[in-house]
C-alpha cells in the first residue's frame, strides 16, 4: 500500500473536487489497508497496481470501485511529489520482476488544489502568486484566455492546480490553500 488520497469537494450542488491529500503509507490506516487488501484477495488480485476507492464514515468502509490500474487525473504526479519517486517506474520495475519495496520513512504529505473562477465568463488571464514558497511544487493552468469559465458544477469547471509537499499535512494544505487564494482570474 502506498499511501491514501483523501478527496475534498467543492460545495453542494457541485460535484467538482476540490483538491486531495495524499498522505503515504507508514503503518498508520491498518484497518484500511486490510479491508483494501481483503478486497483485492476476494477478487483474486495479487500484482500490479490497483486504485482503490472507498468511502469512509462513520458507519464503517464502503467499497466504491476497485481498478487493475494506477489512479487517474493528476494523482500519481501528486504521489510521486509526496514519494520522492515515479509511481508509473515503479509498475514498470514491477511488471519486469525488479521492484523493490521502497521505504516511505522519508515520504512527505502531498496536497492538490483547484483554481476556480467565482463567477462565469470569458478568461483573459490567471494571475498566480510568485513561487516564492518552497512547500509549492507544482502549478498547471489549464484553462487559456478566451476560454469561457464558470463556477465549479464539475470537474471540467477547473481552470489548473497547485500542488504542495510537506512532512505536515496541515503545512502543505496551508500552502496550496494560500496559492489558491491569492490567484486572481481577469475576465476579457
Amino acid at each position: 500500500m502506498l499511501g491514501i488520497n483523501e478527496k475534498t469537494f467543492f460545495d453542494k450542488p457541485s460535484f467538482a473536487i476540490r483538491g486531495g491529500c495524499f498522505m503515504p503509507y507508514k503503518n498508520e490506516f491498518r484497518a484500511i489497508q486490510d479491508y483494501v487488501f481483503s478486497l483485492l484477495d476476494a477478487v483474486g488480485f495479487d500484482t500490479g497496481a490497483a486504485h482503490t476507492e472507498l468511502i469512509v464514515n462513520e458507519s464503517g468502509l464502503h467499497l466504491v470501485e476497485i481498478n487493475a490500474r494506477l489512479v487517474g487525473a493528476k494523482i500519481p504526479r501528486l504521489m510521486g511529489l509526496a514519494l520522492h519517486r515515479s509511481v508509473a517506474s515503479d509498475l514498470i520495475d514491477l511488471h519486469l520482476g525488479r521492484y523493490a519495496f521502497a521505504d516511505n520513512a522519508s515520504a512527505d504529505v502531498a496536497v492538490t488544489r483547484w483554481i476556480t473562477a467565482d463567477r462565469p465568463g470569458v478568461l483573459a488571464h490567471v494571475h498566480t502568486p510568485p513561487q516564492l514558497d518552497e512547500r509549492i511544487v507544482h502549478v498547471e493552468i489549464l484553462k487559456h484566455a478566451g476560454d469561457h469559465v464558470r463556477l465549479p458544477m464539475e470537474n471540467a469547471d477547473r481552470i489548473g492546480y497547485v500542488m504542495s509537499c510537506s512532512n505536515s499535512r496541515a503545512e502543505a494544505e496551508s500552502a496550496a490553500d494560500q496559492f489558491v487564494s491569492e490567484s486572481h482570474l481577469i475576465f476579457a
